[in-house]
């Protein structure tokens, strides 16, 4: 479900990157509270991220600063994000 963007990134869910790409997040596709348990973790629309680890499986390991964030796969797909760099 890629999609290219206005300036010419990639957009695409966060499950879908690959480990190591540096991604800016778009838009959050989930429900009210999933938007909300995101918002607490810091996670929100403008946030610049580092995929740590994406095994196609399981968790989506991101990194944000100095932190780093385990996904769920269901909540990594409905976060859409434009791809800024592959691998970094």
């Amino acid at each position: 479900m890629s999609i290219k963007a206005e300036h010419g990134y990639q957009l695409k869910s966060l499950g879908e990157c690959k480990s190591g790409a540096t991604v800016r997040i778009k838009k959050l596709m989930g429900g009210r509270k999933m938007r909300l348990r995101l918002s607490e973790m810091g996670l929100g629309t403008g946030q610049k991220l580092i995929v740590i680890q994406n095994l196609f499986r399981g968790p989506v390991i991101v990194q944000k600063n100095e932190a780093r964030l385990a996904l769920g796969r269901g909540h990594a797909m409905k976060i859409i994000v434009e791809v800024i760099d592959e691998e970094a």
